[in-house]
């Protein structure tokens, strides 16, 4: 069949139309996608950064307060004393502690204790006591043995402590251990009843440091002189 020129010209307009309408549609849809791509990302961008920025301020703030709260804890904490038991003498003078061995011994304030001593207890009135038990430091000579020394030390305690006064002789007695630490101890003998008691004690502290503690009545209760010992029973370092 004879196409005429017109017919030949129409058909191949509407080729050429068929082949470009897929690439415009590609285009389109490119055009869409990039249109939603430009949208979509810097809104998933924001959201994603709020979402960061949100958990960083929510960590941050609670991570500040836990440690303003454990800095408050360990400041109450450093803040408070050790709790001393009732009726215990701790002395950070001398580094010694001791109990109290009954209701009628009292420990005097640090204004009121006597050159010498770091802590001081009497036993009934203060002005004119019937029992004392004084700790206090004391330095140690890197040469001499610790029972030369001690024995020195608690025959010259005793004599300053009670001056001009026929006292029985103080003897050492057999050397133990207080917390590890090496101990001296003398006591006067128990002599004839009602006599004057008294009993020493020197703790090696280190090589060159040492603590003490003279415990000594000045009436003749012997159940006073058992209050002595139940103290110096009780001497432990701090």
């Amino acid at each position: 069949m004879n196409t005429s020129p017109e017919d030949s010209a129409r058909e191949r307009a509407e080729l050429k139309d068929f082949e470009e309408h897929p690439k415009a549609a590609e285009r389109g849809k490119f055009t869409v996608t990039v249109a939603v791509a430009f949208v979509l990302v810097p809104a998933t961008v924001a959201g994603l950064g709020w979402f960061l920025y949100d958990s960083g301020s929510v960590s941050e703030l609670t991570s500040t307060e836990a440690d303003q709260e454990e800095t408050s804890s360990t400041q109450t904490h450093q803040d408070v004393d050790p709790i001393t038991p009732e009726g215990t003498v701790a002395d950070p003078g001398s580094g010694l502690s001791y109990e109290l061995p009954g209701e009628h011994w009292q420990r005097l304030g640090d204004d009121e204790v006597p050159h010498g001593y770091s802590s001081y207890a009497v036993h009934g009135s203060v002005d004119d006591p019937e029992a004392i038990i004084a700790t206090g430091a004391e330095t140690l000579g890197m040469v001499e043995p610790l029972s030369t020394a001690g024995l020195r030390l608690a025959v010259d305690s005793l004599n300053e402590a009670v001056p001009d006064t026929d006292l029985p002789e103080m003897k050492a007695l057999e050397e133990s251990r207080i917390d590890g630490h090496p101990v001296f101890e003398a006591a006067t003998s128990s002599g004839e009843e009602g006599e004057p008691y008294s009993r020493f004690l020197l703790v090696e502290l280190t090589d060159d440091h040492g603590a003490f503690v003279l415990g000594f009545t000045t009436g003749e209760d012997e159940a006073i002189s058992t209050d002595i010992d139940a103290a110096l029973d009780s001497i432990r370092t701090l």
